[in-house]
């Protein structure tokens, strides 16, 4: 199996298709999360407005990542700077799905889920 994935990802196409699929996968949860802290939360007023709005920033960074292949490909050093551009747009939806998660302060409401966890596991006698 090791064998498999180092044959896999030999190539820089394989590895720029499966870090394109881990930006889809991780602008999915956030988009989803974001919409069930949205209905949830009562303080917050949810509005299909904003969901459009959401899902029409995730497409203009799918297509910027998209439009920057055969860019990079012009360049000497097209191919490191797709990288950086793709690193940071997943460091950017985990940072993002991490302030949903109140893990990170991102100036959004999100769910304590950390803080209801540990409310939970270390409360005393209540019922």
């Amino acid at each position: 199996m090791i064998t498999y994935l180092q044959t896999l990802l030999s190539t820089d196409d394989s590895k720029i298709i499966y870090i394109l699929t881990l930006l889809m996968v991780l602008m999915m949860v956030d988009f989803v999360m974001g919409v069930v802290i949205a209905r949830l939360d009562k303080d917050i007023q949810f509005s299909s407005f904003k969901m459009k709005i959401g899902i029409l920033i995730k497409i203009v960074e799918i297509l910027l990542a998209i439009i920057a292949i055969p860019f990079a490909l012009l360049f000497d050093v097209g191919l490191q700077l797709l990288y950086v551009l793709y690193v940071g747009l997943c460091g950017s939806e985990l940072y993002s799905i991490f302030g949903h998660m109140k893990i990170v302060y991102d100036g959004d409401k999100g769910i304590d889920l950390l803080e209801k966890f540990f409310n939970g596991l270390f409360r005393k006698g209540d019922k």
